[in-house]
């Protein structure tokens, strides 16, 4: 890519029709030869613009039109509404599949409640920007990277029902790891969900419970390890 022009979407560019969007700003001003546009894609003001309707100028003017059309898998549309829906719904494996990688978080290691080391498992909690789509509550396999190096981990995304929380929190238990990272930041990969948020009866449940967690988490790793080298 030589040229990257981003507009400005304001009110104004928004009620721009889409016979001026085509006729003034990519035949005029852009000069354009190609346009690529997603089959689905609408444009112009209240988004009356269509691919058939943008081939037909095209036709005229005298530029062409690639339509691209949809990318399936498994009989579903890949599309970024989708892969959101599956996140929120904890469908990470077939998250993974739509976006053709794992997912991932990247976050600030910040202070937390100490609660995780109390319970025999400490945990790196992470500051995670609210414009990214965080998975539903629940616990889940995960690759963590820090300086280079990736290791094993069990993450939990929840409000820590066991001890009345009522505040999301981030926090991944790194597998052999203790080194202080206050401060760091870490690029969290999901492998695979390991079960939903639940509340148990005493703290010592709940601690042999991320006991069986942090082995599953570590056995999934292991299993993948030719497919998440670095």
């Amino acid at each position: 890519i030589d040229y990257f022009l981003v507009a400005n979407f304001d009110q104004e560019f928004a009620k721009i029709s889409a016979e001026d969007f085509i006729i003034n700003l990519l035949y005029k001003k852009l000069n354009a030869k190609t346009v690529v546009i997603g089959f689905n894609n609408t444009f112009g003001y209240k988004g009356l613009g269509t691919p058939k309707m943008l081939k037909e100028f095209g036709d005229k003017l005298g530029f062409k039109v690639v339509i691209v059309e949809p990318v399936t898998k498994n009989g579903i549309v890949v599309s970024s509404t989708e892969i959101r829906k599956t996140l929120l719904e904890g469908k990470i494996t077939l998250a993974n599949e739509l976006l053709g990688r794992h997912f991932f978080l990247e976050g600030k290691v910040v202070r937390g409640d100490g609660r995780g080391k109390k319970l025999g498992f400490p945990t790196a909690n992470l500051e995670v920007s609210p414009d990214i789509v965080i998975p539903n509550n629940g616990v889940y396999a995960v690759k963590v990277t820090y300086d280079g190096k990736a290791y094993a981990g069990a993450l939990n995304i929840g409000t820590k029902p066991t001890f009345a929380g009522k505040i999301q929190t981030v926090e991944v238990n790194i597998i052999g790891f203790s080194k202080n990272i206050y401060g760091e930041v870490l690029k969290v990969e999901f492998l695979e969900k390991l079960r939903s948020e639940k509340t148990f009866a005493s703290p010592a449940e709940l601690s042999a419970q991320i006991d069986l967690d942090t082995k599953k988490a570590a056995e999934i790793f292991n299993q993948r390890t030719e497919e998440i080298i670095i």
